[in-house]
């Protein structure tokens, strides 16, 4: 069976690719408290399946953006919609 994807940890994932703070994978695997592996498994999610434009860069030592991407989890409402 697949493995469900945690969305705390992509929303973690995604708030220190933000700030160039992940660190090397190693230490980012480590810090969230998963294998090398599965951090490579959601890395390449966010790649291929939400399609951000994420890489790592060995100079900052760190995951980094391309360009800062919306990406947002969660509901909000609909100020365009009547009230009920």
């Amino acid at each position: 069976m697949k493995r469900l994807v945690d969305l705390a940890m992509l929303d973690r994932l995604d708030c220190l690719t933000r700030r160039q703070a992940t660190g090397p994978p190693e230490i980012l695997a480590d810090r969230l408290g998963i294998s090398l592996s599965t951090l490579h498994e959601y890395i390449m999610y966010m790649q291929i399946t939400l399609k951000a434009p994420i890489r790592y860069n060995k100079y900052v030592q760190s995951y980094v953006y391309d360009y800062l991407p919306d990406f947002h989890l969660g509901f909000e409402k609909d100020w365009s919609q009547p009230q009920v």
